[in-house]
């Protein structure tokens, strides 16, 4: 009787969908830095500002929560971040349970994220 000779099992597909870039998928282009930086979005089509806080902070983008407890869909939408370094055009990406990803128009400066990041109060 021959030995048979055992394969690895081929990776899975959440293993090759997810493989080194951990659980996302992809990889991001820009680090983001955890944080609370108070401020305040404003949609532009109808022009509302809703107060809130930066909990993650990149040079691409962010992660907006409002201080309502209710947030729309609001995808495709374009906003102004407005934080006490700067204001910053987007586009909110993605609605979440707590918070909106905002794509950022233009890319900021590492320099304006860390002037931002003065502004952290956790």
């Amino acid at each position: 009787m021959s030995a048979v000779k055992s394969r690895p099992a081929p990776p899975s597909m959440l293993a090759r969908l997810f493989g080194r870039r951990g659980d996302r998928g992809y990889s991001r282009r820009h680090e983001r830095n955890r944080c609370f930086i108070p401020g305040s979005m404003q949609v532009e089509d109808i022009e509302a500002s809703f107060d809130g806080a930066i909990l993650e902070l990149s040079a691409g983008g962010c992660s907006f929560r409002p201080a309502s407890m209710f947030l729309l869909n609001r995808e495709g939408e374009t906003v102004i971040i407005h934080t006490p370094a700067m204001p910053v055009r987007g586009i909110i990406r993605s609605t979440r349970p707590s918070s909106y990803g905002v794509q950022f128009m233009e890319e900021i400066s590492i320099d304006a994220v860390e002037r931002s990041l003065a502004y952290n109060l956790s």
